[in-house]
């Protein structure tokens, strides 16, 4: 019995001895007033005329971005990198890794399966042009299990030779694929290259999701959004934080992908200051965390509200 005690003593003491987290946690919604919200998609895309496709720009081109980078001023530190991400509709229906999922909804019992989805269908195309989310970006040099969002282009090779090249939701005309290739491509892909889950938004098929940029659900009609963002930065001393739309895919090998880089030759799209002209950053009014407004330097109708929970080890609100 005395072994007993001692030992429950022992797994008490030291059990639950873990290391706290000092970093902060943004909870945030980025919302768009009078501008398309396509054109906040990285890499950036231009909507073909016909509207049943896309041409993507490449690095070097007039108002390409690569990806967005999130940015703290920190008091007595400097410019900090926080983050890499990208904004990525929230499902593509004619993407390859989408086209061999077994469509277990299915009850009609007619013929023999398996049976795969069918992204044409409703509402999966509305999700692919009017819902858009924040996901971690994907290093740059991983060949082709990082091989970027122009499947278009890369994922000609997996088709089979009958399929159509351009395809159309409206008339159900959709690209087909060679099961075996596919499959054996996707699989390979890194888990940092985001896939859309058309069973579960918020759980993707690959890669990190961070949240819904605010609109309008497709589905039910009613508005959605917010983000949520661990930062491993202690940012108890923050004086700004603004987000950069960067052209450099450089800046995302495996070798700079976590470094601290200062700011490339990105555009500040989004800014906040503790005292400045540019947003706010508010540290008085809310007892236990502090609140944001991004906005856009240049007046367009951007905005990235925010709350920082800036000291999680600790309980500084009294009830």
């Amino acid at each position: 019995m005395k072994q007993l005690f001692f030992s429950i003593v022992f797994f008490s003491l030291f059990s639950c001895q873990g290391e706290p987290f000092h970093g902060s946690r943004l909870i945030a919604n980025l919302y768009f007033a009078n501008i398309d919200g396509e054109t906040l998609v990285t890499p950036t895309r231009i909507r073909n005329a016909n509207g049943t496709g896309y041409t993507y720009l490449q690095p070097g081109d007039p108002g390409y971005v690569d990806h967005y980078e999130l940015y703290a001023g920190i008091d007595g530190v400097g410019t900090v990198r926080l983050l890499n991400f990208h904004i990525r509709p929230a499902v593509e229906v004619h993407h390859p890794c989408l086209q061999f999922l077994e469509d277990t909804t299915r009850v009609d019992g007619i013929g023999e399966g398996p049976f795969y989805f069918n992204m044409c269908r409703a509402p999966y195309p509305d999700l692919e042009r009017y819902m858009f989310v924040v996901v971690g970006a994907s290093p740059t040099d991983l060949g082709t299990s990082t091989p970027g969002y122009n499947f278009m282009d890369w994922g000609t090779d997996l088709r089979d030779p009958s399929s159509v090249t351009t395809p159309d939701c409206t008339t159900n005309t959709r690209l087909t694929y060679l099961q075996e290739a596919t499959q054996a491509f996707c699989a390979q892909l890194d888990k940092s290259y985001y896939i859309g889950n058309p069973f579960q938004l918020t759980k993707p098929l690959s890669g990190e999701f961070y949240g819904v940029v605010d609109g309008i659900d497709p589905r039910t009609n009613l508005a959605t959004g917010g983000l949520s963002f661990s930062i491993l930065y202690d940012l108890a001393s923050v004086t700004s934080l603004f987000i950069i739309a960067e052209p450099d895919p450089t800046r995302l090998t495996t070798e700079n992908f976590d470094l601290n880089l200062p700011p490339g030759t990105g555009k500040v799209v989004l800014m906040s200051e503790l005292e400045g002209y540019y947003g706010y950053l508010d540290k008085e009014s809310f007892e236990g965390v502090w609140h944001g407004l991004m906005v856009h330097p240049e007046g367009d109708g951007l905005f990235f509200e925010y709350t920082i929970y800036h000291d999680l080890d600790k309980d500084n609100a009294w009830f």
